[in-house]
């Protein structure tokens, strides 16, 4: 759960539900790695490609 923001708006404050949490950056090159730590080197499917709100790539979206 999100629950607050910088002032500057590039880090939120969040919780999880284990009531441990921190700070996450909100760059996109910080997006960037820690999307390709979650999903690796793995296509996305029709299915999934269809509910992303921009268009992605047919190669591997992580290196």
């Amino acid at each position: 759960m999100f629950r607050d923001m910088t002032p500057d708006g590039r880090n939120v404050i969040y919780q999880d539900s284990d009531n441990t949490g921190g700070s996450l950056q909100l760059t996109p090159d910080r997006w960037g790695r820690e999307l390709c730590k979650v999903i690796g080197n793995q296509r996305f499917t029709r299915d999934e490609k269809g509910g992303l709100p921009v268009s992605v790539p047919a190669r591997p979206v992580c290196p």
